[in-house]
């Protein structure tokens, strides 16, 4: 008999017991106009009231962070469990109560996850989805290969964007690590949601340069290591290492690099480079070729042909052609003019680049582009 209040116990325990179920918890900072809301207050309960499935919750912040941390109940919200959706309400003394959804993450056959840390939520009574707030990310890591860019437009700087917040002076031209902090919206591709990270030169007189970078964004830090700077699309692959994104259209610049002048004799940098959109282009793609310069008045145009080589292949010629008669009034600036080109045949075409010009007045000279070749598929 001396067993049976054991046994008891045994059995009651059993049947509150949680089988490994994992509760979903939901990090945030709070904003009310625009302002941040310490995480104190809000612990505080001064001016907001929380209320998790209708029940009134305490929102406790870990490792005293600006964010705050709600928990759901786990027999409702483990991701094996989560088919109904649950609801946040935050209610303002005054103005009323802001209604989060967080729909179900089970499915029949796989699990539908989504970001539930680090968002910014913006007080605003009315109901509104989780997955529409946008995230804070923690982006760290150390950015190499600039010194071309660097050194040809010193008054470059590299700023940074992820979706709806940029961060100017995100990496700084002589100490090139970084670690800064954007808001962003995260879109779903597949199974896990996705962001891309820009990182981007700015700056007078300097042409559009952008590294793209996609990956998950389930976390709230994007620890990239080192990268090297190249004007094209990345994508994060395991811890640390990024490859080439061939998932989706890529971009590329050719001339970004390229020194091509006399340091001793004082003669300025070409300044001259082509953005091609796209970069791995098929036989129903129309290529987008930019031709950007550093000029004032000059007076050009670029057309394009392509013609068949001895080879069996084709090759793809720009004409530059410069009047030798100005445009009048027009002071040193970036200038751009946009080539379309109609779908390409299949297989490797060459580029060519021909000038047409008075050697008085030179047309802008684009010697990365000569002689490169496209795959088309």
């Amino acid at each position: 008999m001396r067993f049976l209040p054991f046994l008891f116990l045994l059995v009651t325990t059993g049947a509150y017991a949680q089988p490994g179920w994992r509760e979903l918890e939901f990090s945030f900072i709070l904003e009310h106009h625009g302002v941040e809301v310490p995480a104190k207050d809000l612990r505080q309960g001064n001016d907001f009231i929380f209320e998790v499935e209708g029940e009134r919750a305490r929102p406790f912040s870990i490792n005293n962070s600006s964010f705050s941390t709600l928990e759901f109940p786990a027999e409702r919200s483990d991701i094996t469990q989560h088919r109904d959706t649950l609801w946040l309400r935050i209610r303002h003394r005054h103005e009323g109560v802001m209604e989060i959804a967080f729909p179900p993450r089970a499915g029949l056959r796989t699990n539908h996850p989504y970001p539930t840390d680090h968002l910014i939520v913006a007080f605003a009574p009315g109901r509104i989805s989780v997955t529409d707030l946008p995230k804070f990310l923690r982006v760290t890591g150390t950015l190499v290969g600039l010194n071309p860019l660097m050194e040809f437009f010193p008054g470059t700087i590299m700023a940074a964007s992820r979706g709806c917040d940029t961060v100017q002076y995100a990496i700084d031209r002589l100490r090139p690590t970084f670690d800064f902090g954007v808001h962003c919206r995260t879109t779903r591709t597949g199974s896990l949601p996705e962001a891309v990270l820009n990182l981007f030169a700015g700056g007078p007189y300097h042409p559009d340069i952008v590294m793209r970078i996609r990956g998950t964004a389930l976390g709230g830090e994007w620890p990239l290591d080192t990268v090297r700077f190249a004007p094209t699309q990345f994508r994060v692959m395991g811890w640390h290492r990024l490859e080439l994104d061939t998932a989706v259209v890529r971009d590329t610049v050719f001339g970004w690099d390229h020194a091509g002048y006399d340091r001793s004799l004082g003669v300025p940098p070409p300044s001259s480079v082509v953005h091609l959109s796209h970069a791995q282009p098929t036989t129903r793609d129309t290529l987008v070729f930019r031709f950007w310069w550093l000029g004032g008045g000059e007076n050009v145009g670029i057309t394009q042909r392509v013609t068949p080589d001895q080879e069996g292949e084709h090759i793809l010629e720009f004409s530059v052609r410069r009047s030798p008669v100005d445009l009048p009034g027009m002071s040193m600036r970036g200038r751009e003019i946009t080539v379309r080109v109609p779908p390409l045949p299949a297989g490797r075409v060459r580029m060519r680049v021909k000038y047409n010009e008075d050697p008085s007045f030179p047309a802008p000279r684009y010697a990365a582009l000569d002689g490169h070749y496209l795959n088309v598929r």
